[in-house]
């Protein structure tokens, strides 16, 4: 099994215009909204390519039971750890005349101490019955940036790191199987510029 663990899910509300004109009233042609962030992502990538994958994250506020239902409808396993912090909204625009895609992206506001434990002793239950984890995604505001490398000390399988900065630099000790940044992630945390592949 493989396990899919973040702490910033998104409900994405995505956006299609036949064409963006800055500055005016734009009323989109298509709307749809869905779980999203990168935790979910890779929950239903798994899933979808016919793997046996579960989801561990934190959720909150009025899309919770939208983001569990959608869940239960594509049978997607997942330990939800219910937070008071709401979970973020994002926003995707897609211009059909242009095609370009723009993202307005909600950062994730910070959850309280004791759900943070809570999330660290649900990621030692889950991890047990896991061959891979994949810790994937930002932090919450607030939370120290050697959080993944906590987890992991509990974990001596298979890991796949999708993070960045110091929370990849603190993570490295333990040895990952793959490191996944996109080169912006990667310059960021290597504190260069990188252009080419």
């Amino acid at each position: 099994m493989i396990l899919a663990v973040g702490l910033t899910p998104a409900y994405q509300q995505i956006l299609q215009f036949s064409c963006v004109i800055p500055g005016q009233v734009n009323r989109a042609a298509t709307t749809h909204w869905c779980a999203s962030g990168k935790v979910i992502n890779v929950g239903k990538a798994v899933c979808s390519l016919g793997g046996r994958g579960k989801v561990l994250t934190f959720v909150g506020g009025p899309y919770v039971s939208l983001i569990q239902n959608e869940f239960r409808n594509l049978n997607i396993p997942a330990r939800w750890i219910e937070s008071a912090t709401a979970t973020r909204v994002c926003t995707t625009i897609l211009d059909s005349q242009s095609r370009q895609t723009t993202e307005f992206v909600e950062n994730a506001s910070s959850v309280p101490e004791v759900e943070c434990t809570a999330f660290e002793q649900a990621f030692a239950e889950e991890a047990k019955n896991a061959e891979c984890v994949v810790l994937t995604g930002s932090l919450p505001v607030g939370t120290p940036q050697d959080f993944f490398a906590r987890l992991l000390t509990r974990y001596r399988n298979l890991s796949i790191l999708d993070i960045r900065g110091p929370s990849l630099e603190s993570a490295l000790v333990h040895r990952p199987f793959l490191v996944k940044p996109n080169r912006e992630e990667l310059g960021q945390t290597s504190g260069k510029t990188i252009s080419s592949r």
